[in-house]
């Protein structure tokens, strides 16, 4: 079986597919295991299991330790969750496990939360910093906030980002 997101070696699959699922809350599934069974019969080799806040993000690393090889972990703070209380917890701990992540995620921008989009780019600069620190890609949601999520990354210096989240227009996009 082939590994997944940055350490799957496709020389060993020449000639078949590999899936990987990129992107999936996990904690919000109720039977991880029959989910993941399933997925694997369906042809999914791994799935990465992305953290929200604190109490996602200690599930994503349980599971992860739980079903090695089949997921791995992403942690992050999404902008849904950000809020001046247990900020500076939030921060920590995800800067604190981004090492054994494959990557940091699902974090980002969410202008329709306009009460929060100061401690959102607050928050998302310094989860950047630490990705681009550890060379870790950026999962990112990126919602009425589009030119500002892509200059925030670009300016980070991290080197591999996926817009899950991403509604905005194309021209935004054309970095070249």
């Amino acid at each position: 079986m082939a590994q997944g997101f940055g350490i799957m070696s496709f020389s060993d699959a020449a000639s078949v597919a590999v899936v990987v699922d990129g992107h999936a809350h996990l904690d919000a599934v109720s039977d991880v295991e029959n989910s993941l069974k399933e997925a694997y019969e369906k042809g999914v080799v791994a799935v990465v299991g992305v953290g929200m806040d604190l109490s996602s993000n200690r599930t994503i690393l349980e599971l992860a330790n739980r079903f090695p090889r089949r997921v791995y972990p992403a942690v992050g703070l999404h902008p849904w969750k950000v809020n001046a209380r247990g900020l500076d917890e939030e921060l920590e701990f995800v800067c604190q496990h981004l090492p054994e992540a494959i990557a940091l995620g699902e974090v980002g921008l969410d202008y329709k939360m306009k009460d929060t989009k100061a401690l959102q780019i607050e928050a998302f600069q310094i989860l950047l910093r630490e990705a681009a620190r550890l060379d870790k890609p950026a999962i990112t949601h990126s919602r009425f906030s589009h030119a500002r999520t892509l200059q925030l990354l670009s300016e980070s210096n991290v080197r591999r980002a996926v817009f899950h989240w991403y509604s905005g227009p194309d021209d935004v996009l054309d970095i070249r």
